[in-house]
């Protein structure tokens, strides 16, 4: 049944549209790889934006390509290059890993899908001058077409987790004015609904609020 053939062959588009664009990169070195699940797509839809900053291609893997994968990001790596995995061992194991010894690996990862984007953002470095697009962590639609604007994304499910309350806490507190971080949400109230919105604005107007009285 065809309800039975689509995941395979979704999948192995996939994995074909990787290899392609691997080979079209044959010769050039990176001083950065980015390597993520190729089985999920929250993880490299936040990370779109740390490859962006690193010059970085992004790898997909699964347990079935992990040599394959990391004998050709040692291939494109620089002597001294950074390895950056994106989520926890369930996701990328931990032989990948252990696999790059001699380069500087670094693993950015939480408890979900939400704490690893807050882990990705903290690396890329924002400051209140990024602009940032929250998008829905449930579904991959309206991330995966914001991603094109080359701005860095906040995936965002039910609630804000206390850990992206405290994020967009920091970042509003260290403004200094010369422009406030601007919050645009991607997709209708049935994927970031009205009330997530809310809870975003709060969360920064608080920081502000705690600064001006300061």
């Amino acid at each position: 049944p065809r309800s039975t053939l689509f995941p395979y062959t979704t999948l192995f588009r996939s994995w074909q549209t990787a290899e392609e664009r691997r080979a079209g990169m044959a010769g050039q070195k990176f001083s950065a790889v980015v390597i993520t699940s190729g089985m999920a797509y929250a993880d490299g839809l936040g990370g779109a934006r740390l490859a962006w900053a690193k010059n970085a291609p992004i790898l997909l893997i699964n347990e079935a390509t992990e040599a394959r994968v990391t004998e050709y990001a040692k291939s494109v790596l620089k002597d001294d290059g950074n390895v950056y995995i994106l989520g926890g061992t369930g996701v990328v194991s931990d032989s990948v890993e252990k696999s790059f010894g001699g380069y500087t690996v670094k693993r950015l990862w939480g408890a979900d899908r939400y704490d690893t984007n807050i882990q990705i953002l903290k690396e890329i470095g924002l400051t209140h001058k990024n602009d940032v697009l929250v998008c829905s962590g449930k579904d991959f639609a309206d991330a995966l077409s914001a991603s094109v604007l080359g701005q860095p994304i906040m995936l965002v499910g039910d609630v804000l987790t206390d850990n992206q309350k405290k994020y967009l806490d920091e970042l509003a507190g260290a403004s200094d004015g010369s422009h406030d971080t601007v919050y645009t949400t991607v997709g209708g109230p049935g994927a970031v609904s009205e009330d997530l919105e809310k809870a975003v604005a709060s969360a920064v107007n608080s920081a502000k609020d705690r600064k001006s009285v300061v």
